[in-house]
């Protein structure tokens, strides 16, 4: 089976493919026992999956973006940069 390399984009098509293929929410799907019966269970694995590597995800790239936000200098004045200025350092 060949390895897959998922951003977040790619899982959030996922799961919302699966939300709507399925007719029910992610949330459901985790805590409501009677809307996974009528899922197989190939599917609720694979749904589990993404949903779980998607947080991964997303502190993974909270973290990174705290770190390089971390590393930005100080205006002259000894204040942080405002959030545009951050901004216009990401971009």
């Amino acid at each position: 089976m060949p390895v897959r390399n998922l951003d977040l984009p790619d899982l959030d098509k996922l799961i919302e493919g699966l939300e709507k293929k399925w007719n029910i929410s992610t949330m459901e799907m985790l805590g409501n026992p009677s809307a996974r019966a009528n899922v197989p269970e190939i599917v609720l694995l694979k749904w589990e999956t993404y949903v779980r590597q998607r947080l991964i995800l997303r502190e993974h790239y909270e973290k990174l973006r705290a770190d390089y936000l971390s590393h930005i200098p100080r205006t002259r004045s000894g204040n942080t940069l405002t959030p545009q200025e951050l901004s216009e350092l990401a971009a």
